[in-house]
């Protein structure tokens, strides 16, 4: 199966570049790590959004002439675009503060402008998020470990949630995602899940 790679938080261009030194889209920008991709009937075009040293994102004016130049090169193939932070607040406060912190203006600019994006694939936020952002639909994918719990209070520090199966009959859930402690559990057909909530210790960083 062919994969496209862009970096995400927690990750370092260095080690991407010297791990998949023989991946075309891993090396195809000398600073960055992003990439279009015309092999399919859709055109896949991969932007790295890392600021290394922080939890958030950014597309700076590099990355940002690069996009305008990728889109320039095909006005008539679909496009998707794909990136790992999202340039639309969600309401999810600890998360919105390391989102895309630059350059999210002038990317619905070059979206709009070109007319044929299809959609924009993020992550980051490790939830299923769908909205509609500069005319075309923004898609965030779920987390494979763990959730960031759905928490829209702006007091809250934030959190996330884990499923991890206790036996074939029970799951449990915990999350930390504010200064007080919640205890809920349900049973269903034989399967029972607990979920704790906790207060966040320490900060994000990448």
């Amino acid at each position: 199966m062919p994969v496209c790679m862009v970096p995400g938080n927690h990750d370092r261009r260095d080690t991407l570049k010297a791990v998949f030194a023989d991946w075309p889209s891993i090396v195809a920008d000398p600073e960055f790590v992003q990439c279009a991709v015309d092999d399919f009937p859709v055109r896949l075009i991969g932007l790295d959004t890392l600021t290394p040293g922080s939890g958030g994102g950014a597309l700076c004016e590099k990355r940002l002439a690069f996009l305008e130049r990728a889109l320039a090169a095909d006005k008539v193939k679909p496009v998707v675009i794909f990136m790992h932070h999202a340039p639309f607040l969600t309401g999810i406060r600890h998360m919105d503060e390391i989102g895309l912190t630059e350059g999210a203006g002038r990317l619905a600019e070059l979206v709009r402008q070109h007319g044929k994006v299809e959609r924009i694939l993020l992550g980051h936020y490790r939830r299923a998020i769908d909205t509609l952002f500069a005319g075309t639909l923004a898609t965030v994918a779920p987390g494979v470990a763990h959730q960031v719990a759905f928490d829209l209070d702006p007091a809250h520090e934030g959190g996330w949630c884990s499923n991890r199966p206790r036996s074939a009959s029970t799951s449990t859930c915990r999350s930390t995602a504010s200064s007080r402690t919640r205890s809920t559990s349900s049973a269903s057909a034989g399967h029972s899940r607990s979920c704790s909530i906790r207060p966040i210790r320490g900060s994000i960083s990448a």
